[in-house]
């Protein structure tokens, strides 16, 4: 029996050893248990993970837009700049920094020469820019219209070479510059190039050529064969040269251009014998007269007096009678004050105006501070 037993045991261990051991079997449920918890914790941490990423997404995602937005609005709401504009318009459009200031000089309807201070576009030569706005065709027939001007220089007119040394501006026109019928369209055509250049500061004479060849004498008896300058040629005036014994000087006075353009403007007047202290007492005695054009006139008193005049340190100092005062309105005054400062800009060496009246630092009528020297302006008629 005691055998029989031992036999059964024996073989129930052989048996178990082919199957898993029981305890082990536990342990191992123990463990997928406490491995499925772990995994549950873990998922349970990836899904607030996830949501959290998620989360943070839409909120990235809903930042994104609404950087974009805010880009978009802050596009839409900054002002244009000038080279914004540009770009959207047409490629003829000019920016800033490519428009040039020019003083050049144009005709009204009763052919008399007017400077006007305007932008153009900007284009190699400056000089040279400046006198083909003066040439006949239609894109500066419709620039000037506004105005009350017109070219002055015959259609067709070319300007073939231009060379500035030394001060002298050599300028080479085809001989359509000579396609003119009267001899105040010669005097115009030759004083509007002169003065029109020697707006420039590094320009003070001009010589003027046609196909490359010195013209000795024009169709009216102008003289362009020597060295043109302000000192010998006349503007506004009957003759174009001046004669050899006497002097010039240009007088600036008003005229309205088809009743509504108010323009300031040079005549030449012919003198003997002035010296150059005394041209200041020339110059106010000329401004306080009635012009003889009937379509000029002067804000300058007619019982004005210049009393006395000095120069020292560039500053030029008038001593004006107490009639200077006789007058009214902002515009008179306004008026006087350029007609003096333009007229009194090509006597040599000075910068600068000083206005006395009767010996003494005074007001205008108008409230025009004169208590310091004023400055003489570089550009006249501006216009935009």
């Amino acid at each position: 029996m005691k055998n029989f037993l031992c036999f059964l045991l024996i073989t129930g261990v052989v048996l178990i050893s082919g199957c898993k051991n029981p305890l082990s079997e536990l342990d191992n449920i123990q463990t997928r248990i406490d491995n499925i918890e772990t995994l549950k914790e873990q998922d349970l941490i990836d899904v607030s993970d996830a949501t959290e990423v998620s989360e943070n997404s839409k909120d990235a995602k809903k930042d994104e837009i609404d950087r974009d937005v805010v880009s978009k609005v802050a596009k839409e709401d900054k002002p244009k700049t000038k080279e914004q504009v540009s770009d959207q318009n047409s490629s003829s459009d000019k920016t800033a920094n490519e428009i040039l200031t020019i003083t050049a000089y144009y005709k009204d309807s009763e052919n008399v020469l007017i400077p006007v201070t305007r932008k153009i576009e900007k284009e190699e030569g400056v000089a040279k820019a400046a006198i083909k706005t003066m040439i006949e065709n239609e894109t500066n027939r419709e620039a000037l219209r506004p105005l009350g001007l017109k070219p002055v220089l015959p259609e067709g007119t070319e300007i073939l070479g231009i060379n500035i040394e030394n001060g002298i501006a050599i300028i080479d026109f085809n001989s359509k510059l000579l396609g003119y019928s009267t001899a105040r369209d010669e005097n115009n055509i030759i004083t509007s190039i002169v003065y029109s250049l020697t707006e420039f500061e590094t320009i003070n004479a001009v010589r003027i050529l046609i196909n490359g060849y010195v013209k000795e004498e024009l169709k009216y008896s102008g003289d362009i064969s020597g060295t043109l300058k302000r000192d010998n040629i006349l503007i506004n005036s009957d003759k174009l040269n001046t004669d050899s014994k006497t002097m010039k000087l240009d007088v600036y006075l008003f005229k309205y251009l088809e009743n509504k353009h108010e323009k300031l403007l040079p005549v030449s007047m012919e003198y003997i014998g002035v010296s150059k202290d005394k041209l200041p007492m020339e110059i106010v005695g000329s401004l306080s007269k009635e012009p003889k054009d009937p379509n000029l006139y002067t804000q300058m008193p007619e019982n004005a007096r210049l009393l006395d005049s000095s120069i020292s340190d560039e500053v030029l100092t008038l001593n004006f009678s107490k009639e200077i005062k006789n007058y009214g309105g902002n515009s008179r005054e306004e008026g006087l004050i350029k007609q003096i400062l333009y007229t009194m800009k090509q006597i040599n060496g000075i910068k600068k105006i000083r206005i006395l009246i009767e010996g003494k630092k005074d007001d205008l009528p108008e409230g025009t501070d004169i208590s310091k020297p004023l400055l003489i302006p570089d550009k006249i008629n501006k216009v935009n």
